[in-house]
Order: C-alpha cells, then sequence, then structure tokens
C-alpha cells in the first residue's frame, strides 16, 4: 500500500475540505470511507484504508481513542478551520440542502433536518407554500439556528480539547491542519511513499436555483449571519478566528506538540 500508516482517521468535523481530502487520498490509491461520522460500526474499518467526515450531529468523543487503541500504526488528523467560517458554512450547507427541497410547485417539505426546524412546529402546517415564508417562520428559524450555533460552539470546544489532551501521550500519532493553508503536500508527504496533487472535490453551487429557491436561500441567509454574529458576542473576541481552542495560549503549546501546516 503506498500510505505510511495502518489506517487513516480525519477526526474534523464537516465542512472541513473533508471531501477534498476524501478525493486526495482515493486519487493516490487509497480505499476510501466518506461519511457516517466516526462510528466503528458505520465504517467497517477493516474494508477502508481511510475515514472521513463527521456528521453534525454524530459527534462520539470517545470513538477516536477506541480507534487510535484498536488499530495501531494509524494516522489521525484534526481538520479545522476558523470558528466563524466553520459555522457559516454548516448553516449554509444546510439552507442550501432545503432550498433544494423546495419543488416546482413552490412547496416546501416540513421535515427538520441537523440545521433546519420542522415547520409544522413553527406554523402549524405540514405542507406550505413558498408564499408563506412568513415572519412567523423566519423568527422561529433564528431562534433554532441561534441555538444550534452556541452548542455547536460549545461542543467543537469541548471536542477539540479532548482530543489535544488525548493524543498528548501519542503525539506522533495526530497532526493539525488548516484547511486554509496549503495542506495537500504537507499531508502527502506525511501520509504516502509518493504522490500526486489532486484539484478540490466540485462543490455544490446555488447557480442552478430557481427564483424561489433563491429567495429562500437569501432570506435565510442573513438571518443565520445574524445568529452567528449574536452569539459569537458572548464569547472572546479571538475566539471567531480559532483554529483550535478559545485560549490563544493553550494553542500556541498545543501547535509545539503537534506536527502542522498552521
Amino acid at each position: 500500500m503506498n500510505s505510511k500508516f495502518n489506517k487513516i482517521f480525519l477526526i474534523g468535523y464537516n465542512k472541513t475540505a473533508t471531501s477534498s481530502a476524501d478525493a486526495f487520498f482515493n486519487s493516490n490509491g487509497l480505499n476510501t470511507y466518506h461519511g457516517g461520522g466516526l462510528n466503528e460500526g458505520d465504517w467497517n474499518i477493516d474494508k477502508y484504508d481511510t475515514f472521513s467526515d463527521q456528521h453534525p450531529e454524530g459527534t462520539n468523543f470517545f470513538k477516536f481513542r477506541k480507534c487510535h487503541q484498536n488499530y495501531p500504526g494509524s494516522l489521525f488528523i484534526l481538520n479545522t478551520r476558523k470558528l466563524k467560517d466553520w459555522l457559516l458554512s454548516r448553516c449554509g450547507h444546510s439552507i442550501f440542502n432545503m432550498s433544494l427541497s423546495i419543488e416546482n410547485s413552490g412547496k416546501i417539505k416540513a421535515n427538520g433536518s441537523w440545521g433546519y426546524p420542522n415547520i409544522e412546529n413553527i406554523i402549524q402546517k405540514k405542507s406550505i407554500s413558498f408564499n408563506d415564508l412568513s415572519n412567523d417562520m423566519l423568527d422561529g428559524y433564528y431562534k433554532f439556528i441561534k441555538e444550534k450555533i452556541k452548542f455547536w460552539i460549545d461542543e467543537r470546544e469541548s471536542y477539540y480539547a479532548s482530543i489535544l489532551y488525548y493524543f498528548k501521550g501519542y503525539p506522533e500519532d495526530l497532526i493539525l491542519i488548516d484547511i486554509y493553508k496549503e495542506w495537500k503536500s504537507f499531508l502527502g508527504d506525511i501520509v504516502f511513499k509518493e504522490y500526486e496533487i489532486t484539484g478540490n472535490r466540485m462543490q455544490a453551487s446555488c447557480r442552478n436555483f430557481s427564483k424561489n429557491q433563491q429567495k429562500f436561500f437569501d432570506a435565510h441567509k442573513e438571518i443565520y449571519e445574524q445568529a452567528t454574529k449574536d452569539v459569537l458576542a458572548s464569547y472572546p473576541k479571538f475566539a471567531e478566528n480559532s483554529l483550535l481552542l478559545h485560549d490563544n495560549q493553550v494553542n500556541k503549546y498545543f501547535l509545539n506538540i503537534y506536527k502542522n501546516n498552521f
């Protein structure tokens, strides 16, 4: 096998170049699994070489420890980006998917998701038309996503801390990647005996939205941007641009322990 490691686990969250990393590994000959969360039962670990993409509601603080103990000789990668950018990307991803669910007739599905509330809980209708995009519905989304954003911030802080402190005893088994820096050659030099740089996986685009889909997306984008701003106001100013934890001195300490491209 071209990889220098037994298995490779990307243990960062979704919206942190997990698709592009999966494509990079796959293009260089590894058998990759993308999706499903850090869950041994979902991943069928013996069948694949690399694993990526934690589902937004599937974070498990203990699975990476279990994988580390059960698969010696493996590499763990904490792929990350600035907190505020990550929050906005998560929100936008969910609204993009919801926008696509608007049917040609203008009907909007009522079922909620990890990033969108159940519409019926807001306006007591099982199905609504696009013309029902009311203030009540948008207010309901603001309350929902504001609570989610607060949860995501606090969970990320705890999850990252658990990773950084756990691997202190195994510093060679964890690397840190800032997805905004050049990361493919950094990763390739560590992982492969030889490798080729590949392009990023194609990202979803709004360019083919219908008029109603675009209007739905734009209305909600304004709200989740405001909600993100409102929630972050209660945290230290440094936090919104943090790649790791909210304490910059602690971050510097860990950057001296682990290989990174920061």
